[in-house]
């Protein structure tokens, strides 16, 4: 089971939408258990899309990591659109690793360049535990397996 956490700040609601629509398959398999919307900027209009679509507005990823209902934590930053099938990827690895993963970046080799320097652009698939220990700059730093499926990141 998974618990998907959005990192999102003011002006994000549209992509904010965007990147909810990609999970909403793995939430109706059952895979994706809740989510978690980070206010990044105190946003009013972040707090409306996270209510309607059933997620938690939290302040930071500690709280978060603190309130998920499982085990692994997918880190994602608003506009991420998860290509699929990214769930059987991510359900692949949480079976057979302990260790963070990222997604491959979709677009061309310029896409990737220009993605390169932001932390969580390509995801971050992380244990709670390990979330809770290094906190978001730890996460942002860390070592991570590359996962068979992509991500979009759009602005």
């Amino acid at each position: 089971m998974l618990t998907a956490v959005i990192l999102a700040g003011e002006g994000d609601e549209e992509r904010l939408a965007r990147t909810l629509v990609s999970l909403i398959p793995a939430v109706l398999e059952g895979f994706l258990r809740d989510a978690a919307v980070v206010d990044g900027g105190g946003a009013a209009g972040l707090a409306d899309v996270a209510d309607h679509a059933g997620c938690a507005f939290v302040p930071d990823l500690r709280t978060a990591a603190e309130t998920a209902r499982s085990d692994w934590l997918l880190i994602l930053e608003a506009g991420a659109r998860l290509e699929e099938p990214w769930a059987g990827a991510v359900r692949d690895h949480i079976a057979g690793s302990r260790r963070p993963a990222r997604f491959r970046v979709g677009g061309g080799l310029l896409a990737r360049l220009l993605r390169r320097g932001a932390p969580f652009r390509r995801g971050l698939l992380v244990r709670r535990e390990e979330a809770l220990v290094k906190g978001q700059a730890g996460l942002a730093r860390v070592r991570a397996a590359r996962l068979g499926a992509r991500i979009e990141v759009r602005g």
